[in-house]
């Protein structure tokens, strides 16, 4: 192997090595977010060049293991990670966690459906079931004026009693979407969008076709781990540091052998 070639072998690995700072940095910032999805980075081989095959005669006429020098390596993918979230208390009827597989549906003011984990919800003034950025919660909820208790049940139905009445009467169902591989979703900011390898949503009402429970009253937090995101960390810096290592000692013997051949 020459020296250029360990040079740009150990210069795959400080870039791989970046991008997975850069995914570690982006999960610690996660963290303080509610329905967030940490992501983890695959590396892998760039490939082999084959010197001499394996089979091949050697000087003493037998078969030989052959020679295969590595061509450095690549990111080959960053992966979701939707492992639920813990589970947290809140104080509104109107946050709300879902416990098990599933997303919320949320309308856009341009009439496109995307996705989330985020059930922090609340009224607008039109008294529609909205998120923090405004998008409707689909399929779109109004609640009636002057309602005195609202409540949500684990399967989606949303019941409010009004003045005068004993009973709570229904108004609306809450539904969730699943998807074939949900790790394969596109992501726009807080929200997930389906394409071809995720597969079109599977829309039903919680708790039904392998979707979770809806929790209201409780608001999931982010699924990542600072300790784990500290471990990933420290390998980063170290795969970074020891591939520029590299690259300072291969320029040193560049050095060398110019000065012997000059």
């Amino acid at each position: 192997m020459s020296i250029m070639r360990a040079v740009q072998n150990a210069a795959s690995g400080v870039k791989a090595a970046e991008i997975a700072m850069g995914v570690v940095a982006n999960g610690f910032a996660k963290l303080q977010t509610y329905g967030g999805k940490v992501n983890w980075v695959e590396v892998g081989s760039m490939g082999s060049q084959t010197v001499l095959s394996p089979g091949a005669s050697t000087e003493t006429g037998a078969n030989g293991v052959g020679a295969q020098l590595g061509l450095g390596v690549t990111v080959k993918a960053v992966h979701k990670d939707m492992t639920q979230g813990a589970i947290q208390e809140s104080d509104s009827p109107f946050h709300m966690a879902i416990h098990g597989a599933g997303f919320f549906q949320f309308i856009r003011p341009d009439g496109r459906v995307v996705f989330s984990r985020k059930g922090l919800c609340r009224l607008d003034r039109s008294r529609n079931i909205v998120n923090s950025d405004g998008y409707i919660l689909a399929p779109g909820i109004q609640i009636p004026e002057g309602y005195e208790e609202v409540s949500i049940s684990q399967d989606g139905q949303i019941s409010v009693k009004m003045p005068g009445q004993n009973e709570m009467q229904n108004v609306g169902q809450i539904e969730l979407a699943r998807f074939i591989e949900p790790r394969a979703l596109g992501e726009e900011g807080d929200y997930y969008v389906a394409n071809s390898e995720s597969g079109e949503p599977e829309i039903g009402t919680p708790d039904s076709g392998g979707r979770g429970l809806l929790k209201s009253h409780f608001l999931e937090a982010c699924n990542g781990s600072a300790i784990k995101l500290m471990g990933d960390m420290i390998q980063a810096q170290r795969n970074h540091g020891q591939c520029l290592a590299i690259i300072k000692k291969a320029d040193e013997m560049l050095d060398a052998q110019t000065r012997i051949v000059s």
